[in-house]
């Protein structure tokens, strides 16, 4: 990875921080302000500051997988705690990515392959995660990830999040209970 993608990588995971963060804090609310703490604690926190300063340049890829790592993890743990809250919390995490994936401004794809390439560049996935695709033509693409640790992350927020993206596009995202991800055309 050269630096230009490093630092689009890293960009992204800014994004995802700054949506963690407004999870965290919406859970706090429910929670108390110790949850802040309760959070940093168990998923670390990643420091603010432009990548210059937040990156080692002696080791970049490093520096950007356990961020990466560490947003994906306060998003999940973020969203188990407000789904604990009770039945309905689930709606009001789905509600919140949709909008926010909405209101990225990206261009809707057109097709299958335009979509695939968007959820790859949009997601904070591991470095090391290859992809399985079992199917893949120009009406629909099923695939799934050899391994991923965060199911939570895959079910609610980035399906919520390409929901929001895909909204105006031929396309949808679906994310199935045994984590298979599907592009399929609307009919």
């Amino acid at each position: 990875m050269d630096e230009l993608e490093c630092r689009s990588f890293f960009d992204r995971i800014r994004l995802f921080n700054f949506m963690a963060k407004d999870i965290v804090a919406f859970a706090a609310q429910k929670y108390g302000p110790e949850f802040f703490d309760y959070v940093d604690m168990n998923c670390g926190a990643m420091p603010d500051g432009e990548y210059e300063k937040v990156i080692d340049q002696g080791a970049p890829m490093q520096f950007l997988e356990l961020y990466s790592g560490m947003v994906m993890k306060r998003l999940e743990l973020a969203s188990e705690k407000i789904m604990e809250l009770g039945e309905g919390f689930d709606s009001v995490l789905k509600k919140y990515f949709f909008n926010e994936g909405k209101n990225f401004g990206i261009k809707k794809p057109e097709s299958i392959g335009e979509a695939y390439g968007l959820v790859k560049t949009c997601a904070l996935d591991s470095f090391s995660t290859k992809d399985e695709i079992s199917l893949q033509n120009e009406k629909a693409m099923v695939w799934n990830k050899k391994s991923v640790a965060f199911p939570l992350y895959w079910t609610i927020v980035m399906a919520s999040l390409m929901a929001g993206i895909f909204e105006s596009s031929p396309v949808e995202f679906s994310v199935s209970e045994n984590l298979e991800f599907c592009l399929k055309l609307k009919s």
